[in-house]
Parts: C-alpha cells; sequence; structure tokens
C-alpha cells in the first residue's frame, strides 16, 4: 500500500510540475450574485452579464430570483445550467440560456444545509441531474432535460440530511457532505450506475458508506469537505469541532474501503474545495490551489477573497459566487466590482 501511495504522490508531482496558474480581474459596474460557465466565459446570469476577455456584455437571458449557485454541462448541440438558491429551496434550468424546468428541494434545514444538486453523466449518454425534489434525506436521480425519474426508492430512507454534492470527473460517481441527525457532518460515495440498477442500494448508505467514512474523522473531528482525486480516490478533508480555526486533515478513501483510509498531509484550514483530480482550489479565506495528494498549498491569491465556510452545513454565508469550468479547470470568483478569473495551463 505504501508503494501505490508513493506511486500515485509521484505521479501527481510530475503532473503539477507542468501546470501553471494564471489570474485575471474582469471589471464590472456590480458585485455578481451567481456565476457559471457558459461558452468558455464565466456569465452571471442573474445579472443578464457575460464575462469575457474584453470586458462584461450582455448575456441575453436574466434569471434574477435569487440563484446563487450554479452548475453546467455541454452537450454536441445544447448547454445546460442548473441554478439553485443555495440556503433555499428553489431551483431552475436552462437550455442554451433559455428556461426548461423548474427544480425544489424540500425546507428542512435548508437555511442551514448547502443545496445539494449535481449533474452526471446516465449510462445511456445523457446528462443526468441528482436533487432531493421531495425530501431532504431521499437523492433522486433523474433526466435533466426530461425531469423523468430514473431511480425509485423502496423502503425507508437514511436519518441523514444531504447537502453539497460533487460528481467525479466523469460524471459516474458522487459524493457528499451532508449532516447527521446528531449535528455531525459525514460523507459518503454513490455509484451513479448501481444506483439505477439496484433498488436497495442507495437504502443501505448509512450502513455501507457515510457511516464507514465518518469513522476518518476521529473523535472531536467531522468531515469538513469530499472531492475526487486521482483515479476516482474520494479525498477527505477533516476538522476539528472544538477549534473551529484549526487546521484540516487530508484523507485518500479508496470507494467501498474507508477502513483503508490514509492521512496524506496536515495543512492550514482549507473548507470548500472546488474541482478535483491532481489539485483543488481551496475558497477558505482566499483563494489558494492545493496539491490533493499531500496537502501541499501550490499557489495562493489573497486579494481574491472566499469567506470563511468549512463544511456544508452551518449559518456561516460569505462565501462568494465562484464557478469552476469543468473542460479547462479554471474558476470564477466573485469580487467587488469584478470577477476574478484564474486558469490552470500545462
Amino acid at each position: 500500500m505504501a508503494c501505490v501511495k508513493a506511486l500515485a504522490t509521484f505521479e501527481s508531482f510530475s503532473i503539477l510540475a507542468t501546470i501553471t496558474f494564471s489570474m485575471r480581474r474582469v471589471p464590472c459596474d456590480e458585485t455578481p450574485l451567481c456565476l457559471a460557465w457558459h461558452g468558455g466565459d464565466p456569465i452571471d446570469p442573474t445579472a443578464g452579464r457575460r464575462y469575457g476577455a474584453d470586458g462584461p456584455t450582455p448575456l441575453g437571458y436574466l434569471a434574477d430570483f435569487g440563484f446563487d449557485r450554479a452548475t453546467s454541462c455541454t452537450t454536441s448541440d445544447c448547454a445546460y445550467l442548473v441554478l439553485v438558491q443555495n440556503r433555499g429551496t428553489k431551483g431552475v434550468i436552462l437550455k442554451n440560456l433559455q428556461p426548461l424546468r423548474e427544480i425544489n428541494r424540500s425546507f428542512v434545514r435548508s437555511h442551514a444545509l448547502d443545496y445539494a444538486f449535481a449533474i452526471v453523466a446516465l449510462p445511456n449518454g445523457r446528462p443526468g441531474l441528482v436533487h432531493c425534489p421531495n425530501d431532504a434525506n431521499r437523492l433522486e436521480i433523474e433526466d435533466l432535460e426530461t425531469g423523468q425519474r430514473l431511480m425509485r426508492w423502496r423502503g425507508p430512507v437514511p436519518d441523514y440530511l444531504l447537502a453539497r454534492l460533487t460528481a467525479s470527473p466523469d460524471g459516474r460517481s458522487l459524493c457528499d457532505q451532508g449532516l447527521l441527525w446528531q449535528q455531525t457532518e459525514a460523507g459518503f460515495h454513490v455509484d451513479v450506475t448501481r444506483a439505477l440498477i439496484d433498488k436497495g442500494y442507495m437504502q443501505d448508505l448509512r450502513a455501507r458508506e457515510f457511516q464507514d467514512y465518518s469513522l476518518v474523522a476521529a473523535q472531536e473531528t467531522e468531515i469538513e469537505n469530499c472531492v475526487f482525486g486521482l483515479d476516482g480516490q474520494m479525498m477527505i478533508s477533516t476538522r476539528s469541532t472544538v477549534d473551529e480555526t484549526g487546521p484540516s486533515q487530508l484523507w485518500q478513501v479508496q470507494p467501498g474501503k474507508p477502513a483503508a483510509a490514509q492521512l496524506v498531509g496536515e495543512t492550514e484550514p482549507l473548507g470548500l474545495i472546488v474541482g478535483g483530480g491532481v489539485f483543488g482550489y481551496s475558497l477558505f479565506d482566499h483563494l489558494k490551489t492545493v496539491d490533493l495528494s499531500t496537502g501541499r498549498i501550490l499557489q495562493r491569491w489573497p486579494e481574491i477573497k472566499t469567506g470563511r465556510q468549512r463544511g456544508a452545513t452551518g449559518y456561516a454565508l460569505a462565501t462568494p459566487a465562484y464557478a469552476l469550468d469543468q473542460e479547462t479547470g479554471a474558476i470564477a470568483v466573485a469580487g467587488l466590482s469584478c470577477v476574478f478569473v484564474v486558469s490552470a495551463a500545462a
């Protein structure tokens, strides 16, 4: 196992050695409230603005309903955006910048839980939407465009409130951060294809997945963030429940094998991590890039303030609008009357 870990670390180091990061600032009239990527540029669909290299330009559509988080995907002939109220209950799906359909979630603890939603790849090649349209502890998978429900629950649901969802780079897996009824943050892994085939798969989450992953965290610690690293491995950061300003511990977990979790590093507070693979963007206090194989900080931008939210639950809502470009690995973060864009290039 040590040899495998060393090999993965060497592979990560070799890739990171070829990556450089650059930052540009796009001035605008006001601070964007919601960011997404469309046509290679960050946009704010709630303000009807595109933030390209030549500055803000009209977008042609305005979705001003308090949406502050978004995700997107592109097919051969369509561009989809999913916009949500991160601490509310409403959302909307746009197809080619036109309203397609509305989505909702339960009001239970919605003011204290990040909105659980993600776009995934269905076995038939179509994009799917994973969210909780009925109950805060019932994950559903549906066709993104039509809304057709593709998974049917049988039996009881877990006593666990779902929050932030993160899709793997290939869209075939999910990791989640949420809240146990005991007020402890935890996480689990979902194989999308198996969830669609095996009717009992989702009902068994408590015993099979997230309860075990919670054992990664020692007493008086809880899961802070879940992302995907190299080769489908989950990278889980934990934090102290006693010292809110304490360090983060980064663990490497192979899905389905939580007992083999390995601590790869301890570092400054990471909070929300966006991205995956060899590196991620940490959004705690200010934007920084993190080597996901070691927890080492690669580069930081102190001028890009990102709030101090550490988990997917709680009441601190200081994280600004942000969006990751799934195709290029660039991230856009809202600043005071500007949009910062950080790009990665090999």
